[in-house]
């Protein structure tokens, strides 16, 4: 359905949906609803009273508290007041409701914790006025927002009008300042930051703990595995440094870097399991679930609401996006090939003549044939010979420097690999140690002793596009008989149907994992069982809101628009930086002005590759403890009425 977010449409009619996310994010904010009078403040305001505050602690509480009152009535005014009026389209007209609803609530919670202290309400509320570096940031958002006002009341007066160009453009502009700018860098750091490390040392967890309800997680069990270009790896394990497999909503896969890590203990998941088809998933309850309905349209839903049934259809891979064409090498091949059939002496190391015999003894002339036709692209040397047991031998003469093992790993990494590289990897691993099943052309099996070989296999499997299921089979002969790692991979399909599969809630206490990426979804092995599965996103509207424009009004994204994008972010960084400093000009338990500045500037690059833009800063993140300190310390489930408690030391392991 036609629903274009400049022109007419009828804005009553809410479906069919031409914006399917953001109903979706609607009904994810309404599963994240909380109240700040859940949360006890007692240990606050006796800290508050108490002599066991310095004053610099003291004026950056209240500095914060002071900037984040502000920005959050400018920010539900803004949804409420601008954005409503110049978006037609009835889903996102609705979404933009319960955001501006969300953002009184953060409002209410910051003056929850103001009553509750005692504050000097007039002082914190007015602060803004008297502060230059605080003002200055309220400014620029008003600015943005007048700009665009100016725009509503032309399409309030003049509606049959088409807007210019450069009233589209004023709209996408503050777009983009309100959904990654103010929202992505200053409120994050102001949520994610200070307060948050004075918390760790114990102090103000009251109001670090309404902070983190707004910043709540969804999150796999431990020992669930991400894709990484080094292979499978633990998700206890990843880092900002990690780059792993996102999942985007047009079935494809692409590489990234978390944007926040978080971890908490839970008292009970829910486990999706249909292991006879290769698919498991323990989750969270408020984790998003995706599937396909029977309609083929992709539903995403909490994990407590998910209902499996015969006509969803769970995706499991899906094919990395192309960078280009990448064949196979001969090398590449030839250690395929040996390290399904070839051998070696350990007397013969090449350090004499140059090069290592490589053995090889065939029946199959198949295999005989395939050998030789990537020899006939190598210049190496080599001799055939007859065996008394009628096979062929193939000895063959590699050159010192190539790296050949029986272990794939040992050779072969996923980094810069293309999708026509994964395919072509596939198919000649099925030439050696796979087998093509007759009565379905579309499927393979691959076998192997090693296990660390079918992991590898079907992680390439799985940036295919193809769907995978691994069994292991024993084999009690005798000892000399090794047990089998073997990997069934379906290459024309990628889903799996829910009509068998179970649903369980787990009983706990379990170590829960939280992961964001840009596109909202990630690739996840469970048990060596493949899947998609949702995470946690906090600002995903508007980086889809912002795609939709560029989608629907390319045109808008001219050269000089996009460095008046670029000039936003320099501003952003610059006025977060007066800021801090105003805030903190001393280092506070280890936190200082100048790591603070580096690590929106590492968002303010996130935000900035979210909209197809290169980065401005190279930035790091200086702050590898905030995705724990998110995690919950005390998690009421409002939907099951139980308590979930939430570790507070070391469990997470960071990377520097």
């Amino acid at each position: 359905m036609n629903k274009p977010l400049f022109g007419t449409s009828d804005s009553l009619q809410l479906f069919p949906l031409a914006y399917p996310w953001a109903w979706d994010m609607y009904l994810e904010n309404m599963d994240n609803h909380w109240s700040p009078r859940e949360i006890p403040m007692g240990t606050d305001v006796a800290l508050w009273k108490s002599d066991r505050l310095t004053e610099e602690e003291r004026h950056l509480f209240l500095s914060i508290m002071a900037q984040l009152t502000t920005f959050d009535v400018q920010r539900g005014d803004e949804t409420a007041e601008t954005l409503q009026g110049l978006l037609n389209p009835p889903e996102i007209k609705h979404y933009l409701k319960r955001l501006a609803d969300e953002e009184a609530l953060h409002t209410y919670s910051y003056q929850f914790i103001i009553e509750n202290m005692e504050l000097d309400q007039q002082e914190i509320y007015s602060r803004y006025e008297r502060v230059p570096s605080m003002r200055a940031r309220v400014d620029l958002a008003k600015t943005i927002s007048t700009r665009a006002q100016h725009v509503l009341a032309k399409r309030i007066l003049q509606p049959e009008v088409p807007l210019t160009l450069r009233e589209k453009q004023e709209v996408i502009f503050a777009a983009i300042f309100w959904f990654l700018g103010f929202e992505g860098i200053w409120f994050v750091m102001g949520l994610t930051g200070p307060i948050q490390n004075l918390a760790r040392q114990g102090k103000f967890t009251g109001a670090a703990e309404q902070f983190q309800y707004i910043f709540r997680d969804e999150c796999v069990v431990q020992g669930t595995e991400v894709l990484t270009p080094g292979g499978w790896l633990p998700v206890e394990k990843v880092s900002y440094s990690t780059t792993l497999a996102q999942w985007h909503r047009d079935g494809t896969l692409s590489w990234t870097r978390p944007t926040r890590l978080s971890t908490h203990q839970a008292d009970f998941y829910y486990e999706f399991n249909l292991e006879a088809r290769g698919f498991k998933q323990r989750v969270s309850a408020n984790h998003r679930f995706p599937y396909y309905t029977k309609h083929g349209n992709l539903k995403v839903v909490r994990a407590a609401e998910a209902t499996p049934n015969p006509y969803s259809k769970h995706p499991m891979a899906g094919p990395l996006r192309d960078t280009g064409e990448q064949p196979l090498t001969p090398v590449e091949q030839f250690c395929i090939a040996y390290q399904a059939d070839g051998s070696t002496s350990p007397r013969y190391d090449g350090s004499r003549v140059g090069t290592v015999p490589v053995v090889f003894s065939f029946k199959k002339q198949r295999k005989i044939d395939r050998l030789l036709a990537i020899l006939s692209r190598l210049p190496w040397t080599y001799d055939i010979k007859e065996t008394k047991s009628n096979q062929r031998r193939i000895r063959v003469n590699v050159p010192v420097e190539v790296a050949f093992s029986k272990t794939l790993t040992d050779v072969f990494s996923l980094e810069g690999k293309s999708l026509s590289w994964c395919i072509a990897f596939i198919e000649e691993v099925a030439e050696w140690d796979g087998h093509h099943i007759k009565e379905t052309p579309g499927r393979m099996t691959y076998s192997s002793v090693i296990e660390a070989n079918t992991d590898f296999v079907q992680a390439v499997a799985s940036l295919c596009g193809y769907r995978t299921k691994y069994t292991l089979v024993q084999d009690d002969r005798s000892e000399a008989y090794k047990n089998i790692h073997r990997l069934f991979i379906s290459r024309h399909q990628n889903t799996v149907a829910g009509g068998n599969m179970s649903k369980t809630k787990k009983a706990g206490p379990v170590q829960m994992y939280g992961i964001e990426v840009p596109s909202g979804f990630i690739l996840i092995r469970d048990g060596k069982h493949v899947s998609i599965t949702g995470n946690s996103q906090h600002i995903r509207f508007g980086q889809y809101l912002i795609q939709a424009f560029r989608e629907q009004h390319p045109e808008c994204f001219t050269e000089g628009f996009l460095r008046g994008v670029q000039g936003l972010f320099q501003k952003v960084i610059d006025l977060e930086a007066d800021y801090i400093r105003y805030c903190l000009p001393d280092p506070i338990l280890g936190y200082s002005a100048e790591d603070h500045v580096e690590t929106a500037k590492w968002y303010a690059d996130l935000r900035l590759k979210q909209m197809g833009l290169e980065p401005m800063f190279n930035a790091a993140h200086r702050f590898p403890w905030m995705g724990e300190q998110l995690s919950l310390l005390k998690e009421k489930n409002f939907f099951e009425t139980r308590p979930t408690e939430y570790r507070t030391g070391s469990a997470l392991r960071w990377e520097e």
